[in-house]
């Protein structure tokens, strides 16, 4: 049984989507629970995955009513008779480990940002209590175990660090630039730098438009492709009006073609001021793009600075222009870069990851026997 609680779509999403899949593909009977998730639920019936939308889902989010949320999900689970639960995101983990508990069910709750539990104390708190109650954490990145056991007095050692994959293949194909840049209106000779992600604070947006009016000044083939949706979309375009650069910039929306965007584009730049371990960036590696990307998370963990590309102080625009122009005006920089991007690449496969998460599910599952 896997369990999500959030809506949107987003690393975390995408990733519990890829293990369930996986999964399923080696014959393990999988069911994935959520309260509404679109994107989740349109690629779960693609594949025939049991999808699963809880009745009862808008208990979720209020303390007078979780408890009824937790006992209806307790008895479709007991229903069920699940093996095994695998919880994504804090709520999610939390209930997973007072069901699990109760119903003898082992439960694996992966971590994917540190940026939620380090808002209110009582979270933290909650995370020691998942631990008592014998949920086998797993955070994607050494950054966030180091933060859960070193700050907030959460057993590491009681950690496993699972990296995040992605599948390769979606990057090893013959693909037609010039085609694909006419397509979301690029030519060949501009200079793409393409940033995927939510267009929500946490992802710094701002500073990259700002950054953009300093390089597109000094090099006019620079265009910008801005990739995902969000709530600040049309806040983000005002402000690329108002910096005068609405002609280098554009604002792609969701798109279901991420892989060959990246194929196509030049560099590949992220200036989140949070991250868990971003999914996005290791796609930029497969697909060969330098990077240019802020310092946060387990970025560092992913790429070497100066070698698939650079890391940049959170908000310093001054860091991030100068990066930018240095690879933009300099082709054999990127290819050198890039090259070593593919080559790092190899170390987030999605088969990686699914090896090991099924190590640590039969471990689990002997040991309850």
């Amino acid at each position: 049984m896997y369990l999500i609680g959030s809506k949107d779509p987003g690393g975390a999403e995408k990733v519990l989507f890829e293990i369930a899949l996986s999964f399923q593909l080696k014959g393990y009977d999988v069911t994935v629970g959520h309260l509404g998730n679109w994107w989740l639920s349109n690629e779960l019936k693609k594949h025939n995955i049991k999808d699963v939308f809880f009745p009862f889902s808008k208990l979720y989010h209020s303390h007078r009513t979780e408890l009824i949320f937790v006992l209806n999900l307790m008895r479709f689970i007991k229903a069920h008779g699940f093996d095994l639960i695998h919880a994504h995101l804090f709520g999610m983990i939390l209930y997973s480990s007072f069901i699990g508990r109760i119903l003898g069910i082992p439960v694996v709750g992966t971590v994917h940002d540190k940026y939620y539990f380090t808002e209110k104390e009582h979270r933290r708190l909650a995370y020691r209590i998942t631990q008592m109650l014998r949920c086998r954490l797993v955070s994607v990145s050494k950054d966030i175990r180091d933060n859960l056991s070193l700050k907030w007095g959460i057993r590491g050692d009681k950690i496993d660090v699972l990296y995040n994959g992605i599948g390769l293949g979606e990057f090893c194909v013959r693909l037609d630039k010039s085609a694909k840049r006419k397509e979301v209106g690029l030519g060949m000779e501009d200079i793409v730098v393409i940033s995927v992600g939510r267009l929500v604070k946490m992802k710094g947006h701002s500073i990259l438009i700002s950054a953009g009016r300093n390089i597109v000044r000094q090099n006019k083939r620079v265009k910008f492709l801005i990739v995902g949706d969000g709530s600040d979309k049309q806040e983000l375009e005002r402000m690329a009006a108002a910096e005068g650069i609405s002609e280098n910039i554009i604002f792609a929306g969701h798109r279901e073609d991420v892989p060959e965007l990246l194929l196509m584009s030049d560099i590949f730049v992220q200036t989140s001021l949070t991250e868990g371990l971003s999914c996005t960036v290791m796609e930029a590696l497969a697909a060969g793009c330098p990077l240019v990307v802020t310092d946060v998370g387990g970025n560092r963990e992913i790429i070497r600075d100066a070698r698939e590309g650079y890391l940049v102080p959170i908000t310093d625009q001054k860091a991030l222009e100068q990066k930018i122009l240095a690879l933009a005006r300099d082709k054999e920089l990127r290819r050198e870069l890039g090259k070593n991007a593919k080559e790092a690449a190899k170390k987030f496969s999605l088969d990686l990851m699914i090896k090991n998460y099924e190590h640590l599910y039969l471990r689990l599952l002997d040991s309850e026997i």
